[in-house]
């Protein structure tokens, strides 16, 4: 059954990862450049009260790439047993904080599909190695970093 759900999640996160770490990525978490945006925020190039930066000039990486993360994820992911007795599958997406450090933090569904699934979702996340933070200036920052992960079943 781990052989089965391995094998069903590759393809899947495959694509999803690499499309959230390329250079302009699907689920990117920072905010696009429009006037509105501006006007709600004018202050996009400065952290907020909490340190986290909306601007970045480089967005964090997983070490190693995309692929190291897909095969991170793909090798530690469990699909919940009543998730899979109960045929659930879809995409959680989730959305993390990546700190100066590079420590992955504050994992939270922005989009669920049962609390099984989010709950792993998170889990994985939660339990990620440290990153290469993002910079903006040349200087590490802390940024939210927002993906997806997805659940197949055959």
């Amino acid at each position: 059954m781990q052989q089965l759900k391995s094998l069903l999640l590759i393809p899947t996160l495959f694509v999803c990862i690499c499309s959230a770490n390329a250079q302009t990525p699907a689920y990117k978490s920072v905010p696009i450049s429009t006037d509105s945006l501006r006007k709600a925020k004018p202050d996009l190039e400065k952290p907020d009260k909490k340190g986290i930066s909306h601007d970045v000039q480089k967005m964090p990486e997983f070490p190693g790439g995309a692929i190291a993360l897909l095969n991170y994820i793909s090798s530690n992911i469990r699909y919940p047993v009543e998730a899979n007795q109960k045929g659930i599958q879809g995409t959680v997406l989730v959305q993390c904080l990546i700190d100066k450090i590079g420590k992955v933090g504050k994992a939270k569904v922005l989009k669920g599909i049962s609390p099984e699934l989010d709950a792993e979702a998170v889990r994985v996340v939660e339990s990620m190695p440290d990153w290469i933070p993002g910079e903006r200036n040349r200087e590490k920052v802390s940024v939210y970093y927002t993906f997806p992960v997805k659940f197949k079943l055959k």
